[in-house]
Formats: C-alpha cells, sequence, structure tokens
C-alpha cells in the first residue's frame, strides 16, 4: 500500500513561527480575515506571507506584506490553508 504520510492533509507538521507560508486554500469568508481591520485586500489563494503567531497547532496569525514592507493584510488562518515554502524569495 501507500505510505502513510502520502496524503499531505494526514500529515502536517505544525509550521514555526517567521515560517514563509502560501495561502492554498480558504476556508471562510474575506470578512473572516479581517478580524483586526487593517486589511488593504483580502487574502488570495497564492499570497506568500509570514506566520506572525502560533495560537494552537492548527491555528496561525498571518501576515502579508508588500514589496515595501507595508501590511497588505494580517488574519487568522487554519493550518490546512497554509503551505510551508522555506526561504524562496
Amino acid at each position: 500500500g501507500r505510505p502513510l504520510n502520502a496524503d499531505p492533509l494526514s500529515r502536517m507538521d505544525a509550521l514555526p513561527e517567521s515560517a514563509q507560508v502560501e495561502v492554498v486554500e480558504l476556508l471562510h469568508a474575506s470578512e473572516h480575515y479581517d478580524g483586526w481591520k487593517v486589511n488593504k485586500r483580502p487574502p488570495a489563494i497564492g499570497d506568500r506571507a509570514v506566520v506572525v503567531e502560533l495560537l494552537s497547532e492548527d491555528d496561525y496569525i498571518v501576515e502579508c506584506s508588500g514589496p515595501d514592507g507595508v501590511d497588505i493584510w494580517l488574519g487568522d488562518f487554519k493550518r490546512r490553508e497554509l503551505r510551508l515554502v522555506g526561504n524562496a524569495g
């Protein structure tokens, strides 16, 4: 049979703070991701961002900044909505 970790959803490691991530799924409406009312636009699939706080193994505060360092959005995400991208870029 297949190895147990062949399904990416069956084994998701917790993401460390300051990890670079990509948004791969949005489980909620855009308002859910704007709890601080600071977003210039809602998060989108494909956005690159950084984990700023680990609330639990499944809950993260994630921040997306533009090339100028200005925040584009800051929001709460579930682990499955994020993919670790390493240090590219």
